[in-house]
């Protein structure tokens, strides 16, 4: 491998320190972005994880001047997100649908 270039090597750091920092943000200031912990909701956490990479990828792409892994896993990123997404979402509404049924049951029982 090359020696990296400084502008390389800033990157890296820059990408190391919207990760870390990440972590030290007082997040509960914005109540809807945290849970009942105070702690930023898991999938807002995945998305400014994953934001951060693709900021530094992307700095990386207008340094060489090329885009083409950039578009790559950005797409990488994008499939990823919705494997994460997409089950919680469906989770959500079984549990939802399970509630309404438990209501509907309830009040059932208290007619009969």
């Amino acid at each position: 491998m090359d020696e990296l270039t400084l502008t390389e090597k800033l990157i890296l750091v820059a990408t190391a320190l919207l990760l870390f920092g990440g972590h030290h943000v007082p997040w509960r200031i914005v109540p809807w972005l945290v849970d009942e912990k105070g702690e930023l909701h898991r999938v807002l956490a995945y998305i400014y994880g994953v934001g951060s990479i693709l900021a530094g990828l992307a700095a990386w792409c207008a340094h060489l001047g090329d885009w083409s892994w950039f578009w790559r896993v950005g797409l990488l990123a994008f499939a990823a997100g919705v494997g994460t997404v997409l089950p919680r979402i469906l989770k959500r509404e079984a549990e939802h649908q399970a509630k309404e049924k438990d209501c509907g049951d309830y009040e059932q029982a208290l007619k009969d």
